[in-house]
């Protein structure tokens, strides 16, 4: 009787902590990537700086490029096209983040993707 009490007890508890969590905000945008992984999200000129959670799983189309001698991903060179823009619907969570010379920025840290593909005329009003 007590295992059975102790395993309702825990399951009660994982309900009212997934229930007390906050609901993910869903972002629609241009998903760029051409010095890391950027979101610019639709009707703004924002441009977020992305970061992935550990669960979202990475697809080629997301690859990106970073530039510096510690990248693992070889630099472009100028023959290169650069990586098209996507187009993304994306949940997750914002941040601001201040930078040295005083401007603040936004972080995107993505928890799901949603929607990934090429960017069409139309995608972003």
């Amino acid at each position: 009787m007590a295992l059975g009490s102790r395993f309702l007890s825990v399951l009660l508890l994982l309900f009212l902590l997934e229930c007390g969590r906050k609901p993910l905000a869903e972002f629609h945008g241009k998903w760029t990537a051409p010095h890391g992984l950027q979101f610019e999200p639709c009707g703004t000129a924002e441009r977020w700086s992305v970061t992935l959670e550990s669960t979202v799983p990475v697809e080629t189309s997301m690859v990106f490029v970073q530039k510096g001698a510690e990248s693992l991903v070889p630099a472009v060179t100028d023959t290169q096209q650069p990586p098209p823009v996507m187009f993304a619907v994306v949940r997750g969570e914002t941040s601001s983040v201040r930078r040295s010379s005083g401007n603040s920025s936004r972080q995107l840290a993505v928890h799901d993707i949603v929607e990934l593909r090429t960017f069409k005329t139309g995608d972003c009003p």
